[in-house]
């Protein structure tokens, strides 16, 4: 059940969730692993490993500064690859109302 305050602010609690299933799926693939060494292990990680896991396919694109600001790719990502507005509507808003969850 949701709460007042929840109500009030539901992308909060969807990105809450989101948050809490990444976290729980990120233990569930990773648990037989011996321990990240580097950033760039978990980066690759998620990349090749988890993203394959939860939506079939690997990461389309990893890019770096080499200051630990990575970039992520994935041009056909499932939650709004299909996604459709009407003309006079912001395509760019309707996406992030999809992405609360992937994204939390």
């Amino acid at each position: 059940t949701f709460s007042s305050a929840a109500r009030a602010h539901p992308e909060e609690e969807l990105d809450q969730i989101g948050f809490e299933v990444g976290q729980k799926l990120s233990e569930r693939y990773s648990k037989d692993r011996t321990l990240f060494s580097d950033d760039l292990e978990v980066i690759t990680f998620l990349c090749k490993e988890f993203w394959t896991e939860v939506y079939g396919k690997q990461m389309d694109k990893l890019r770096t500064n080499h200051k630990g600001v990575f970039e992520l790719q994935d041009h056909r990502f499932r939650s709004v690859l299909r996604l459709s507005t009407a003309p006079e509507d912001n395509a760019g808003e309707a996406a992030k109302r999809f992405m609360i969850v992937p994204c939390g």
